[in-house]
C-alpha cells in the first residue's frame, strides 16, 4: 500500500496565532504537556508529537507555524474539545487512524547454550544370561568424546556365545551444531532424510542440514492470527478451543494478535476484547495446523553424500555404492508447504516433488509424484492423502501406487506396489473409540490386509481397559483380540491384568511393577501367564549414582533361566574423573562447594547426593532444552553462605557441562593476637581480613570476624605500622571457635 502524499501548506502572514500548554488526552490516556497554537478558531498539534502517540499523518494537511509543523485537529479521524477552565485537550482519534500494532501470543524465551567442557566417557551395558542349559555373556558399550568443537560417539556390541566371541561396530559420528541458524553437521555414520518417494538408509559420509531440535521452542508450524481494532485502552482474554491460554494488553488502533499457541490439528480461537470502560467486543475464527506445514518463509532442508552401510549389525565396515541426496521443504505460505527430493547412485537415480496444503479449517491434503531411473528402467510412484485431526473426530486417507519398476535405493523390489492405510477415531463419555485398515499389494507375492479396532475405557478413577481386536488375512491370515486392564497403585506402581485370544489359543496375563525411581532406589516387576505357555518370571532392579543393576529370573513349562544386567558409565569432565549411571543425553557436573551428601533436584525430582568432594553428575538432561537444577540447602552446613540454590542449564548434544552453585564455607571466630614481644594487640587498631571484612581490635588482642573463611590473610594497621598473619582455620572447628594466639609481626607501615 503507497501512502497518501502530505501536503505542505503556508499560512497566510495576517493570521495571528495564540500558543498555549494544553494537558492533552488521547483516548482517554495522558499524553502529557504539548504546546498547541490556535488560530482563526482551530487547534494546531504538533505533528511530531502525533507521530510519537502512534497517530498516522497520512493524508493530512500539515502547516507550519513558528518554523515548525502542525496539524489542524477536527476532520478525518481527529476529533477534539478544548476545557478552558482546566487548560486541557481531550483527543478523540478513530482506530483508523492509529498506527496497526502486531503482538506476539506466544513468546518463547531463547537462552544461550551452554559452554561444553572438555572430556569424555564410556556408557556400558552388560548382560549374562544362563538359561536352557547354555550361558552367553554380550555387552552394548558407547564412547563419547565431547568438547567446545562438538561431540562424537562410537557403538560397539560384544556377544560371547559358547566357544565363538566377537565385536562388531555399529555408529560412529562427530557433530557440529549451530543453534543460532538452526542447522547442524554430521560426520561419520548417520540415516538419510526421508523424502518424497524415498527410503531411508543407513549410510558412512557427511550429512547437513536443518535442526529445529537445537532449539526446541522455535515455532516451525504456522500459527493463528487475529486482528481487531480498539479505539481505547484494551485487555485481550486468548481462548482456544473454549480455554484461556493467555492475556494481551492492546493499545488504541488496530491490532494483530499473532503466534497463537494451539495444539495442531482443527479448533477454534477466539478474542474477547475489553476497553477500560468495560465495552467487550469478541473475534472468532477456525483453523487448521498440522505439523508437516511450515509457517511462510521457512525453509527445512537435508543434504547427504557418501557411501550406504550394509550388513548393519553384523559387519563392523561394509559398504555399498556411492551417493548423493538433498530433500527440501519451504513455507511458500501459512497454508502451503512445498517438498523435492532427490537421491542419485551411478546405478539409479530418483526424484519427486510433494505439497501440503490445508483446506481452511477441514483438513490437511498431500499430493506427490516421483520417478526412478535404474537398470530394470524407469518407473514412477504417486500418492495422495488426506487428514484431518479435531477435538471430536479424526480420521486420514493414504493411498501410495507404484509402477513396476520404481525402485529407491533404500528399498527392495518387494516393497509394495500398491497400498491404502486409513483410520478413524473420536473420544466418547467413556474414553474413546478407534480403528484402522491397511491394504497391501506386491508384484510377486500375495497381498495382504489388515484391520484392527481399539478402544479405551475409564471405568473407574481407579481403572482402565484397553480392547484391542485385529484381523489379518491375504499372506497372513489370524484374527486376535486381548482386552488389558490397567490399574495405577501410586506414582511409580501399576498393576495389569489381561486375556488374549487368537488362531493358535489362549492366554492370560498379569503383571505387578515399580519402576525405578529418578535418584536412588528400587524397582521391580512379577509376571505370570497362563495358557499356550505357562510362564513366571520376575525382576529386581537397583539405581544408585552410578549405575543400575537388576537380577531377572524366568520360569516356563520348556525351562527356566537366570539373567543378570549392570549398565553405568565412566567419564572424565576437565580432568575429573567419575563414575555414574548410562549418560544417554547431555549431563552435568554439579558442584556445591566441597560439601558431601547435598541433595540435588532436576526437574524438582531428587536425583542423588553430592559425593566427597562436593561434586555429582546429573545424568539425562534435555540437549538444548531448559533443565532447572537445584540444591537442597538444609543439607549445607548453616555456617556456609549460599549465594544460590538455583540454575538452570541449556546443555549442547552429548555432552558435559558445569553448573558451579557457589557455596563458601564462612564461620564467625574470634581470633586471639599478639604482637613480637609477646603482648597483647592494642584495643582499636583497624583489621581487614582476606575477603575485605572489616573491623577493630578489642581488648585483650581479640578481634571478632563474621565471615572467616577455611584459609585467610588478616592485616593489622597500627598508627604507625602494620602486620600481617595467616589463618588456618581447623576442619573441626565450631560454629563460633576461638583461634590463636596469633603473632603479629610488625613491619613499616
Amino acid at each position: 500500500m503507497v501512502a497518501a502524499p502530505i501536503a505542505i501548506v503556508a499560512p497566510a502572514a495576517a493570521d495571528a496565532l495564540q500558543a498555549a500548554w494544553l494537558a492533552v488526552t488521547m483516548n482517554g490516556v495522558a499524553q502529557g504537556d504539548v504546546l498547541v497554537q490556535r488560530r482563526a478558531g482551530r487547534v494546531y498539534v504538533p505533528a511530531e508529537a502525533l507521530r510519537r502517540w502512534g497517530v498516522t499523518l497520512d493524508g493530512l494537511a500539515i502547516v507550519t507555524l513558528d518554523h515548525q509543523p502542525y496539524v489542524a485537529l477536527g476532520g478525518d479521524g481527529l476529533a477534539y474539545t478544548v476545557e478552558e477552565a482546566t487548560q486541557a485537550l481531550r483527543l478523540t482519534v478513530a482506530p483508523a487512524r492509529l498506527q496497526a500494532t502486531s503482538l506476539p501470543a506466544r513468546r518463547v524465551s531463547l537462552g544461550r547454550v551452554a559452554r561444553s567442557g572438555w572430556g569424555g566417557f564410556v556408557n556400558y551395558d552388560l548382560l549374562a544370561d544362563r538359561s536352557y542349559g547354555s550361558t552367553s555373556v554380550s555387552g552394548l558399550f558407547e564412547v563419547g568424546l565431547f568438547s567446545p568443537l562438538g561431540s562424537g560417539t562410537s557403538t560397539f556390541v560384544a556377544r560371547s556365545s559358547g566357544p565363538g566371541a566377537n565385536v562388531v561396530r555399529l555408529e560412529s559420528g562427530w557433530t557440529i551444531d549451530d543453534p543460532d541458524r538452526l542447522r547442524s553437521l554430521r560426520i561419520g555414520d548417520s540415516v538419510t532424510r526421508y523424502g518424497i518417494g524415498g527410503t531411508p538408509f543407513r549410510f558412512a559420509g557427511l550429512q547437513f542440514g536443518r535442526s529445529f531440535e537445537t532449539q526446541p521452542g522455535y515455532v516451525t508450524l504456522p500459527l493463528p492470527t487475529l486482528g481487531g481494532a480498539a479505539a481505547l485502552p484494551s485487555v485481550a482474554d486468548i481462548y482456544v478451543n473454549n480455554v484461556l491460554t493467555g492475556h494481551q494488553d492492546v493499545r488504541p488502533g488496530p491490532f494483530a494478535i499473532t503466534d497463537v499457541p494451539v495444539v495442531s490439528g482443527a479448533g477454534q480461537v477466539s478474542l474477547v476484547v475489553r476497553d477500560m470502560l468495560g465495552r467487550q467486543t469478541t473475534i472468532s475464527q477456525s483453523y487448521y495446523t498440522a505439523p508437516d506445514l511450515l509457517r511462510a518463509g521457512l525453509s527445512d532442508y537435508s543434504f547427504e553424500a557418501g557411501v550406504a552401510r550394509r550388513d548393519f549389525g553384523t559387519r563392523s565396515f561394509s559398504y555399498g555404492s556411492a551417493f548423493a541426496a538433498a530433500t527440501y521443504r519451504y513455507g511458500l505460505s501459512d497454508t502451503l508447504t512445498g517438498e523435492a527430493h532427490a537421491e542419485a547412485t551411478p546405478r539409479l537415480q530418483q526424484a519427486g516433488a510433494a505439497a501440503d496444503f490445508v483446506l481452511p479449517g477441514v483438513a490437511l491434503i498431500t499430493l506427490g509424484a516421483a520417478a526412478s531411473h535404474a537398470p530394470s528402467g524407469a518407473g514412477a510412484m504417486v500418492t495422495a492423502g488426506i487428514q484431518r485431526n479435531a477435538p471430536r473426530i479424526s480420521y486420514g486417507v493414504t493411498a501410495e501406487l507404484l509402477s513396476d519398476a520404481y525402485v529407491t535405493y533404500g528399498s527392495s523390489y518387494k516393497s509394495p506396489r500398491r497400498s491404502v492405510t486409513a483410520f478413524v477415531g473420536m473420544p466418547v463419555r467413556f474414553g474413546s473409540i478407534g480403528g484402522s485398515f491397511t491394504t497391501r499389494s506386491y508384484r510377486s507375492a500375495p497381498s495382504l490386509q489388515i484391520t484392527s479396532l481399539n478402544a479405551t475405557i475409564h471405568a473407574t478413577r481407579f481403572a482402565s481397559f484397553n480392547l484391542i481386536g485385529s484381523k489379518t488375512w491375504g499372506a497372513v491370515a489370524d484374527t486376535a483380540v486381548q482386552l488389558l486392564m490397567l490399574v495405577p497403585l501410586g506414582r511409580r506402581t501399576s498393576a495389569s491384568a489381561g486375556v488374549s485370544a487368537h488362531g493358535a489359543g489362549e492366554s492370560a496375563v498379569a503383571t505387578l511393577q515399580r519402576d525405578l525411581p529418578v535418584g536412588d532406589g528400587i524397582g521391580y516387576r512379577v509376571s505370570g501367564e497362563a495358557g499356550e505357555i505357562d510362564r513366571l518370571d520376575g525382576e529386581v532392579s537397583l539405581q544408585t549414582g552410578v549405575g543400575t543393576y537388576s537380577v531377572e529370573g524366568s520360569w516356563t513349562d520348556q525351562g527356566g533361566g537366570v539373567r543378570l544386567s549392570a549398565s553405568g558409565s565412566i567419564g572424565m569432565i576437565d580432568g575429573n574423573v567419575f563414575a555414574a549411571r548410562p549418560l544417554t543425553q547431555s549431563f552435568a557436573a554439579v558442584r556445591v562447594g566441597d560439601f558431601p551428601d547435598v541433595g540435588v533436584y532436576a526437574d524438582n525430582q531428587l536425583v542423588g547426593h553430592t559425593g566427597r568432594n562436593g561434586l555429582m553428575i546429573v545424568p539425562n538432561l534435555r540437549m538444548f532444552d531448559d533443565n532447572p537444577l537445584r540444591i537442597d540447602t538444609d543439607d549445607v552446613p548453616m555456617t556456609a553462605q549460599i549465594v544460590t540454590d538455583k540454575q538452570t542449564v541449556r546443555p549442547p548434544r552429548r555432552s558435559g557441562v558445569h553448573v558451579d552453585f557457589a557455596v563458601v564455607d564462612e564461620r564467625d571466630a574470634i581470633l586471639t593476637v599478639v604482637l613480637a614481644d609477646g603482648t597483647a594487640l592494642p584495643k582499636g587498631a583497624r583489621v581487614v581480613s582476606g575477603s575485605g571484612e572489616e573491623t577493630v581490635s578489642a581488648a585483650g588482642g581479640e578481634i571478632y570476624l563474621a565471615h572467616l573463611r577455611a584459609t585467610t590473610t588478616v592485616t593489622v594497621a597500627l598508627e604507625k605500622t602494620a602486620c600481617s598473619f595467616d589463618v588456618t582455620r581447623p576442619a573441626d572447628s565450631g560454629a563460633q571457635p576461638r583461634l590463636g594466639p596469633f603473632t603479629c609481626a610488625l613491619r613499616p607501615s
